[in-house]
């Protein structure tokens, strides 16, 4: 084989669940694999696992927030005999260098995470890690080195007395008091250093994200690991793979913040947003939501991307009126109650039961009466969901490019409805459109037709379209009314409670969403 990657280790995050982990670099035995977990400091070496398919299988799932390192580690050894005159088999030579090269990348990793001195430097690397270390084992209180900073003040106040009368005690405290000061001095300085680093590391934790966290910003964001709420398909490979899984886990405990693709399809087409994630098992893939417009805040685990569509408080309201002077009515104004004869009559009588006029928006626009508030002001911006912890490598960001022009593509597809599954088995069929629309028939194969007529592909409503044919005696298909179809309808059937005219069986066809 061929060492064509200069990886040797990946870092990866444990979530408590997954206990399946790629191992994005080739290896020459199983041996070589080395696997250690971090938590709360504290490193342990992990043996419980083995290797399928390429990757590395955990027997228990690393706990929630472990850092758990795959790091290829090959012998510093040669094991292979060469002798004069010996065939030699390209297969041998061949592995042997590749046994080379990934030693080389293993001193070459370990070297990187090295203390190293500039080149001029006559500093020794193990004295100056010597002096890390007691700089960051120092323990002693800010509030303490002040106190001391306070004593060295006192003896320099001291100091002119001691010029005065130089006795040996006074003299003798003098080179204390200079010791001190020198200690003080030092003491501050690594107070300061110890200090930087610790506002440096904090900085650091508090701008850290966490996979599956969601960030609203009115600036976009160029950060690696970020990635727009535009319905992108994520594949759980290489720096996703966390993300992926970490979404996996949540299918259990949150099953109504999932959705199928179809159905998320059918939504971003009739409302342009889902608020629903689509994770496939078998791809390894997650749909991101598509978020635009407002974003509401709850308590429900249950109501998690649920979509609540505009609305507007409605208008209602009513009038009287005579039945010769209105006589029909449309859009918000509804005629409940006709009059039953003029307000006067030809002989000068008074009407006594005048017609009602009803005012309700909701009739002219079904937006009216769907809420009890209006929009609220607001302010756009750009809403990210953190996919990675890691940064990306150029290939990963190359593949983020590539999965970039896919989803362009896709989406040009999108526009342009094509057919995405389809089936033929006889005479029965169906085909199921881009956006969810789905269209099916089919032959009954009993001569009575009475009962329910199951759907070969469910259907997401009940708001489908349903037509039958029946047979002529000359062997033609024509549409007849001759099958009624009172009983109840549902999204997997339809109830035949009339028969067809003729005894021969007839064709259906339905379509919807």
């Amino acid at each position: 084989m061929t060492v064509s990657s200069q990886t040797n280790k990946v870092i990866y995050i444990g979530n408590g669940v997954a206990k399946e982990f790629a191992i994005p670099f080739s290896f020459l035995e199983q041996e070589h694999i080395k696997v250690r977990q971090k938590k709360n400091d504290i490193q342990t070496e992990r043996t419980d696992w083995t290797v399928k398919s390429g990757n590395l299988v955990f027997a228990d799932a690393p706990e929630s927030g472990a850092e758990i390192a795959i790091v290829r580690e090959v012998p510093l050894t040669q094991e292979t005999d060469y002798r004069d005159n010996e065939i030699l088999h390209a297969e041998t030579l061949e592995r042997n260098f590749d046994k080379l090269t990934m030693q080389v990348q293993q001193l070459k990793e370990q070297a990187d995470r090295a203390v190293t001195v500039d080149l001029f430097s006559q500093s020794i690397p193990s004295e100056f890690i010597g002096k890390l270390k007691t700089l960051y084992a120092k323990k002693e209180n800010v509030n303490a080195v002040a106190e001391k900073i306070n004593q060295v003040n006192d003896c320099a106040e001291a100091l002119p007395l001691i010029t005065a009368a130089p006795d040996n005690a006074l003299t003798a405290q003098s080179a204390k008091d200079a010791a001190l000061l020198s200690e003080m001095n030092a003491r501050i300085s690594e107070t300061a250093a110890a200090s930087s680093a610790t506002q440096a590391l904090l900085a650091a934790q508090t701008a850290q994200k966490y996979i599956g966290e969601t960030v609203f910003s009115i600036l976009p964001i160029s950060a690696a690991g970020y990635h727009l709420l535009d319905g992108s398909l994520i594949s759980g490979q290489g720096v996703y793979a966390d993300f992926v899984n970490y979404i996996a886990s949540l299918v259990p405990d949150y099953p109504n913040l999932f959705v199928q693709e179809a159905v998320w399809q059918s939504s971003v087409a009739s409302f342009g947003v889902c608020g629903k994630f689509v994770y496939d098992a078998n791809a390894g893939t997650v749909r991101l939501p598509k978020v635009t417009g407002f974003v509401e805040g709850t308590l429900d685990a249950s109501a998690l991307g649920d979509l609540v569509q505009a609305g507007l408080p409605n208008i209602t309201g009513t009038a009287k009126y005579n039945k010769s002077e209105i006589n029909s009515s449309g859009g918000a104004l509804k005629s409940t109650e006709a009059g039953t004869q003029a307000l006067y009559s030809s002989n000068g009588a008074g009407s006594s039961l005048p017609g009602v006029l009803n005012f309700n928006a909701s009739l002219s626009n079904g937006i009216y009466g769907r809420s009890t508030t209006v929009q609220p002001q607001s302010i756009k911006g750009f809403m990210y969901i953190v996919i990675a912890a890691s940064a990306k490598s150029t290939v990963q960001a190359d593949i983020d490019n590539l999965m970039s022009g896919v989803n362009a593509l896709v989406s040009t597809l999108s526009s342009n409805k094509y057919v995405t599954d389809c089936y033929v088995n006889g005479n029965n069929w169906y085909r199921v459109w881009s956006d969810g629309w789905i269209e099916q028939g089919g032959q009954t194969t009993s001569s009575t037709g009475v009962g329910t007529l199951n759907f070969i592909k469910p259907f997401l409503t009940t708001n489908y379209l349903f037509l039958t044919h029946t047979k002529t005696g000359n062997g033609d298909y024509t549409v007849r009314n001759t099958v009624e179809v009172l009983g109840t309808r549902t999204t997997t059937g339809i109830n035949i409670t009339g028969t067809p005219s003729f005894t021969n069986s007839y064709t259906w066809y339905a379509c919807g969403y």
